[in-house]
This record gives C-alpha cells, structure tokens and sequence, in this order.
C-alpha cells in the first residue's frame, strides 16, 4: 500500500491516506487496456474509488508485448 504520514482526527485513531495495491493493479489494467485501444501509452489513470473519491495513478512502465498485449505498472 502506497501510503502517507497518518493524518490526526482528534482524540481517534491516526488515519492512513493513499491506495491499496487492488487500486494500483486496477490502475494497471486500466492503463494497458487504453494503450491497445487509445491514442497511444497514457502517463497516468483516473480510478474511481467505492466512496466516490477520484484519484489519478501515475503509470511506471508500460509496454506493448504484441499485437493484442500490453504489461503495465
């Protein structure tokens, strides 16, 4: 998980910010899927998070492995 330093809520437990790694694979997929089907190799991703919340994931490493294939990170 991809985290930052934990944000203080008062007399609470500290809350974590950041995503998941489910949220980084999904970053992933997305990211490979619009190189085989966009205008070419995006540097980053918009996920939709279950709370509604939009973040945009930077892409690493993407790289077309055929004509019907892509890894991403």
């Amino acid at each position: 998980m991809t985290t930052t330093p934990p944000k203080k809520s008062g007399n609470k437990k500290q809350l974590r910010s950041g995503f998941t790694t489910g949220a980084a694979a999904a970053a992933a997929a997305k990211g490979a899927l619009l190189s085989l089907c966009g205008d070419g190799p995006p540097t980053d991703v918009e996920i939709i998070f279950l709370t509604g919340e939009k973040r945009r994931i930077a892409i690493h490493r993407l790289e077309r492995t055929g004509a019907v294939e892509a890894v991403c990170s």
